[in-house]
């Protein structure tokens, strides 16, 4: 049986326990952990039960999204609703061309909000022809159309993305 010296715990002190403890004390401290989702200070941590009401808020959020194949919608709590989408217009032996569909989410327009219609890309379309987009929302708020006119080239001669134009609408969601 060895016997325990003076020299030997101060060897077990310096090489054992003195490097684990000088090791922990740079690592966090517990008291610096928040289970709260408000604190802003720098040095806290996120106490790991605020994942769920992390995720909580993220599903909700989530939940809000509404996608169709004609766009997306986005549905804040307070009523206002964004929503966004690319129609294709029609191939046609015209100067106008315009696509009807059913919004992801049936709206309300008021005075403020209106629906806006833009052209992707001017593409190929000749430099004296020019290309003007619009757009309207009928049917209580459930429809949508939107179209491309341009003043002196038929759009058969436009490829698919010549076509294409992005629509925006705001406002109420139902």
């Amino acid at each position: 049986m060895k016997v325990i010296t003076t020299n030997r715990l101060n060897r077990f002190w310096k090489n054992g326990v003195l490097p684990i403890k000088n090791a922990l004390a740079t690592k966090l401290n517990t008291s610096s952990v928040v289970n709260n989702l408000l604190t802003t200070a720098a040095g806290y941590a996120l106490d790991a039960r605020q994942g769920k009401a992390l995720d909580d808020k993220i599903t909700a959020l989530n939940g809000n999204i509404v996608n169709s194949s004609t766009g997306t919608a986005i549905k804040y709590g307070n009523g206002l609703v964004l929503e966004f989408g690319q129609i294709v217009c029609p191939n046609t032996n015209n100067y106008v061309a315009q696509k009807e569909f059913t919004l992801p989410v049936a709206i309300v327009l008021t005075k403020k909000y209106s629906i806006s219609v833009t052209k992707k890309s001017m593409g190929n379309i000749g430099a004296a022809t020019r290309a003007t987009t619009f757009g309207e929302v009928y049917n209580n708020g459930v429809t949508g159309f939107v179209g491309l006119q341009t003043d002196a080239q038929d759009l058969n001669t436009l490829s698919d993305s010549n076509r294409t134009v992005s629509w925006f609408l705001v406002g109420f969601w139902k």
